[in-house]
């Protein structure tokens, strides 16, 4: 379907936003992590990174998280695909659970996580982001990206 326009305006053409997983953290099961920065299994990350080579457009600018997994994914993607650019935007950075990092969720206490979950959007677990900060900073990223 074309989107019509009035005669001297142009339409900015279609884009296409493509949300990629960094591979499996190389962390231990049951723990709490999101801006903790870790490395993620190489073995995976190459696979990913073959894959995504496989069907991303040309000249097309990726834009990452600057903790170490998605920087491997970014780098191994880019050996594979020199026309990709790539950017990193610390605006990306995953949620951080602040005190939480690194702890086994069953340590964190029951009344923590029930508060967070009966206000989602503005509780900061373990001290850290909450929702709504997390998302402005993404929807900053998004925007930078768009121009």
């Amino acid at each position: 379907m074309q989107t019509p326009q009035a005669a001297g305006t142009s339409v900015a053409p279609h884009r296409r936003l493509w949300l990629v997983r960094h591979a499996q953290p190389l962390v231990v099961p049951g723990i709490c992590y999101g801006a903790l920065d870790m490395p993620a299994d190489a073995a995976a990350t190459a696979d990913s990174a073959q894959r995504l080579a496989a069907v991303l457009p040309q000249r097309l600018s990726v834009w990452h998280s600057p903790l170490q997994r998605c920087e491997l994914l970014a780098h191994a993607l880019i050996g594979l695909r020199p026309d990709l650019m790539l950017k990193t935007a610390p605006e990306l950075v995953e949620f951080d659970f602040g005190s939480w990092e690194g702890r086994a969720w069953d340590t964190i206490a029951r009344a923590e996580i029930d508060a967070w979950t009966a206000d989602f959007a503005h509780y900061r677990p373990g001290g850290g982001d909450h929702l709504a900060a997390m998302l402005a900073r993404v929807s900053k990223a998004l925007r930078v990206a768009q121009q």
